[in-house]
This record gives structure tokens, sequence and C-alpha cells, in this order.
């Protein structure tokens, strides 16, 4: 709804922005699921001190008196009231998984106010991290969504990177958010890979490699545009380009294909498809 990115020039930098935060992932942060691999690191930086330093124009530590914080300890009367003070609102919300079983549930662990306190937001944002696919009813009500997916131990400073323009997160989904819990009804008879598995057909909330960058001024700053839905049958066609820069200084570049393992050899400055 383009309010993504929230630049530096237009919004932190100026003395009477105001900014709303909700959730205790804002300052305590997940940043990484469970297991065998799991590291807890030495230092973790959070969204919330993040936010108040951007905000003061300071360095990390540094807070904001126009920064307001809400809990998920806190009544949504409370976070209303907040919501209704600042110029844009920061939901933050996670989940996460670990080695030896599934999650329970496509679920975050604590948004259930999310739909209620938005509305009262002038802009809001919602960020989420998680390690797969995830329900977001409140999506709605939302001005605009950043899912980090599982983004390690630097994940606020490289999220606000990404909220204030500095950096284009040029983002294709890997997987299809879906709209309820099991949308196909699947049972552990179509679990994947099984030769009697059914070939299912579905509408999902943002398909499979639906993208969103920044671009300039003149042009929106968001975009969605998911891809056709799949064929009921397996079916794929792939097309791949390649071009050379002139300015390969005489080396030729290789490019392989999508569609086998043949490669092709272009000289510098020529274009061919296949």
């Amino acid at each position: 709804n383009g309010v993504l990115p929230l630049t530096k020039e237009a919004f932190w930098n100026k003395d009477e922005s105001t900014v709303a935060v909700f959730g205790n992932q804002a300052s305590t942060p997940t940043v990484g699921g469970g297991g065998s691999g799991e590291v807890t690191p030495s230092w973790l930086p959070t969204p919330l001190a993040t936010i108040h330093a951007t905000l003061a124009q300071a360095d990390y530590g540094v807070e904001s008196d126009n920064v307001f914080f809400g809990g998920d300890d806190s009544t949504v009367g409370e976070m209303k009231r907040l919501a209704s003070k600042a110029d844009v609102c920061f939901f933050y919300m996670a989940t996460s998984a670990s080695e030896g079983g599934d999650r329970d549930n496509l679920s975050l662990d604590e948004d259930t106010y999310v739909s209620d306190v938005a509305p009262s937001c002038a802009k809001s944002v919602a960020v989420v991290t998680t390690p797969g696919a995830i329900l977001m009813p409140w999506a709605d009500q939302v001005d605009a969504i950043l899912v980090n997916f599982m983004p390690g131990v630097a994940a606020a400073f490289a999220t606000m990177d990404v909220v204030v323009g500095d950096v284009n997160p040029s983002a294709r989904l890997p997987i299809t958010m879906p709209m309820v819990e099991n949308q196909e009804g699947f049972t552990t008879e179509q679990y994947p890979g099984l030769d009697d598995a059914l070939n299912s057909t579905y509408t999902e909330k943002w398909a499979f490699g639906g993208w969103v960058v920044w671009s300039d001024a003149a042009a929106p700053r968001y975009g969605y545009q998911p891809p056709p839905l799949p064929h009921p049958k397996p079916q794929a066609t792939a097309t791949t380009t390649c071009t050379t820069s002139s300015r390969a200084s005489g080396l030729a570049r290789v490019c392989r294909t999508l569609t086998s393992s043949s490669t092709l050899t272009l000289s510098p400055g020529t274009r061919r498809t296949r």
C-alpha cells in the first residue's frame, strides 16, 4: 500500500515522528530454530532497540521518547491507545520449529490482538519470523508485511535496512502461504512422495514466487504479482536468457540452462534465448 520503504528523509530523521511497537518479539526476538544446529548468540540486537536508535538518529542503545512499546501482556485497550499516538505501528510476531517433530499448527505464537489494534494505526507494518508457511488472519488489516523466515542474529539490523529502503528486498516467496489450516484436507495417505498421492488444486493466500521490490519514486514502491496458478497436471516450461556484457574484455561467459544440463557459451555482447 505504498507504506514501505519508510525512508529516513521522509520519516526517521524528523523530530516529530512517532512509532508504536507491539509484541514481545520486538524485545526478545526469535532468530532461529531449535535442534542440533541451534546456536545461542553471545549478543542479540533487538528490533525495539534498533527502532529507538534509528528514530533518535543515534548509536544502538540510545532511546527515543517518541517510541511507544506494548508487549504481549498489554491489553488491547492499552495497545489501541499507543497506536493512536503513533505515525506508524510495527507488529513483531514469530513462531519457531525444531528437530524431532512438526509444528502443532500454522499459527503464530502471539498475534490475536493484531486485527483489533491495527485499525487504530495511521500506518502499520507486520514483521514475521517463521520457519515455514503460516496463517495471517490479520493480513488485510495491516499495510505491509515483512516475512524474514529464520533470519539470524543480525535480523533487527537487516529488517531496518529494508524498512528504510537502504536495501531492496527483491523478494520472492519460496513457499505458498495458506488461507486456513490443512486447506486441502490432506490425510496421511496423501503425503508427498507416495505413489498413490492425489493431485490437488488449491487457492492460496499468496502464491509461490510472488514478489516485492522497491522502485524509484516515479513508480509504485510496493508490488505483488503472483504467478499463474499451477496446472492441475505436472507441467513446466522454463526459458533462460543469457546475456553477456560488452565489458567482458573478450572473456566468454557460460550460462547453464534450466531445462537441461547443456551449456551455452557466448561471446561478449551477445544474447541467446533457449
